[in-house]
């Protein structure tokens, strides 16, 4: 199935896993599927919809939108910050299904790993410097922390 976020086809899973826990749209699986197998026709198409669906919710309300799963140092540990999930476009969800829009977290991974890994198969946009979402959103995450936040001893 196909819905439409900010003007672009995502492909969407409306299957429950146990009858329970809604599907995700997020950025890796279909960032993988270009680095491990390299792209083919559907499989880029959908790459390019989910990445310019980001870059025009950046451009619509200057939101930095990377999504894709993410830790958090408080319960539930681990969220899902989707571009279509349980039923609604940029919902963040735990696995259970729980709506927790409040944990939204921006991941570079997606951007400053994923995206620039591909820069050969992908739409020049998205490596191009001057992109304002990518430059943005790759750049250090240092302003984007809390000053409470815990940080990794080096």
């Amino acid at each position: 199935m196909v819905k439409e976020v900010e003007g672009f086809p995502i492909p969407v899973d409306s299957r429950l896993h146990r009858n329970t826990t809604p599907s995700f749209t997020v950025s890796e699986p279909y960032l993988f599927d270009g680095l491990e197998f390299g792209f083919d026709a559907r499989s880029h198409r959908f790459a390019t919809a989910i990445y310019k669906a980001q870059e025009a919710r950046h451009s619509a309300t200057g939101i930095l939108t990377a999504v894709s799963e993410s830790h958090l140092d408080v319960a539930p540990y681990f969220i899902y910050s989707s571009v279509w999930g349980g039923g609604a476009p940029w919902a963040v969800m735990t696995f259970r299904g729980e709506r927790l829009d409040s944990k939204r977290t921006t991941t570079t991974k997606v951007l400053s790993r994923g995206m620039r890994c591909l820069a050969r198969t992908i739409p020049a946009s998205w490596s191009r410097p001057s992109a304002p979402w990518a430059t943005q959103s790759a750049a250090s995450p240092r302003g984007f922390m809390r000053p409470t936040a815990r940080r990794i001893p080096r």
